[in-house]
């Protein structure tokens, strides 16, 4: 596993971990999609991912909320997906995390699943138009808790 930066961004990625159940096997009901289109899965492969802002406790984020959500991340907060789209990084301010990808293209999404210090950090991506083509990273199955990318 990279190196996952400062103390302060291994415990919010640790927080982060202990608070997800995901399952990826139906994208129904999810609250911040909710008369939002699910777009098709682009193709992921060799493609960076910024984060653009989310949707916590079933509120969008403010420009506060994203502003102080990128701070504890260093300034930077990048999905990026490997040349053949087999494997993942979440790369954050100070640190990369590594992960693999699981594709559901009945879903039209892809898990994600990162190795935090040997906990699993797992997030179901779906792709929706926010203003234009945005991966949906959803923490949990309600999705009252989604973190925002665009290209």
């Amino acid at each position: 596993m990279a190196d996952t930066g400062t103390d302060a961004e291994t415990d919010v990625a640790e927080n982060d971990a202990a608070d997800i159940v995901v399952d990826t096997d139906s994208t129904e009901d999810l609250f911040c999609l909710l008369d939002v289109p699910i777009l098709e899965m682009p193709d992921l492969a060799g493609t960076t991912w910024s984060f653009c802002g989310g949707n916590l406790g079933g509120v969008q984020m403010t420009q506060e909320d994203y502003d102080a959500a990128l701070e504890q991340y260093g300034g930077k907060l990048e999905i990026v997906f490997s040349d053949d789209g087999s494997t993942v990084q979440m790369v954050q301010g100070g640190g990369t995390l590594d992960g693999v990808c699981e594709y559901h293209y009945e879903d039209e999404g892809v898990r994600l699943t990162f190795d935090n210090n040997g906990t699993d950090l797992v997030y179901a991506c779906v792709f929706a138009d926010f203003d234009g083509l945005t991966m949906v990273a959803l923490s949990d199955t309600s999705g009252y808790n989604a973190v925002y990318f665009v290209q």
